[in-house]
């Protein structure tokens, strides 16, 4: 996954927040589920504190992006990006 830099609206406070890609595979998903479960047990000063764990899925049709046709019509094309995933799980640590 990707790891990036935000600020949460209410407290304010930024966060690192990590995107990890999931599909319909179950095993890997619980496998993931794991890691983070036992990452939210860990309390010491050499690790980065985790603060919370959420799943999302996108929107029906994110994988398609409108570009324009030589017609002056709009064309629907396939978005065969890295993240062709049902569903994004987020982990939000410590900066």
């Amino acid at each position: 996954g990707c790891v990036f830099k935000a600020m949460h609206l209410l407290d304010r406070h930024s966060y690192a927040v990590k995107k990890i890609g999931l599909n319909s595979n179950v095993e890997p998903i619980e496998q993931t589920l794991g890691e983070v479960r036992k990452m939210a047990k860990l309390h010491h000063p050499g690790i980065v504190r985790y603060h919370s764990t959420w799943i999302e899925e996108p929107p029906e049709g994110w994988q398609y992006r409108f570009t324009p046709s030589m017609e002056g019509a709009d064309q629907i094309v396939h978005n065969s990006g890295p993240e062709r995933n049902n569903a994004f799980l987020f982990i939000q640590m410590e900066v």
